[in-house]
């Protein structure tokens, strides 16, 4: 049943980030769902788990957005392994462990994709309309983050998830 609910999330996600936050946006930002899963699970999972969840988490996206495929497969694969290194030394219980780890996965993936997208031939300059966007997502994300890392623990440890931090 866990890994059911790990394929279905990221499916979830696509269609709530797509469907409905499209419609609320902060500034001209919309949340990452699924970066939000990736690096929640990341934090209580391996480093190696994290990132194979996470490259497999952006893959999906990535065909469901038809750009660039890859992309986002490999900056949230690299963005989970980052987050997930640091899985052993952190105290997870303490939301804001969740919070910051939101704030620099998030960081760190806007900047991976606009790297690998420019490396592919795209065409990024940092301009304020570029850093406003990143900075109104990680807010986004932020918000979203806290009944999101909330429900994740409390599954965690009732026993759904519970062989996940083996």
């Amino acid at each position: 049943m866990r890994y059911i609910m790990l394929a279905f999330v990221p499916i979830i996600s696509i269609f709530m980030q797509s469907m409905f936050f499209n419609s609320f946006r902060l500034g001209p930002a919309i949340p990452d769902l699924m970066l939000i899963i990736i690096i929640v699970f990341a934090l209580h999972a391996q480093a190696k788990k994290g990132a194979v969840y996470g490259f497999l988490c952006g893959l999906v996206e990535d065909l469901y957005i038809g750009s660039f495929i890859g992309i986002n497969a490999l900056s949230k694969a690299i963005t989970a392994y980052i987050i997930g290194s640091f899985q052993t030394s952190l105290f997870k219980e303490n939301l804001m462990v969740g919070v910051f780890g939101i704030v620099a996965g998030t960081l760190i993936n806007s900047f991976l994709v606009i790297g690998l997208i420019s490396i592919n031939g795209g065409a990024f300059t940092l301009e304020i309309d570029l850093v406003i966007g990143i900075v109104c997502q990680v807010a986004y994300n932020v918000l979203l983050t806290i009944p999101i890392y909330i429900v994740y623990y409390h599954l965690l440890n009732t026993g759904f998830f519970r062989s996940l931090e083996r």
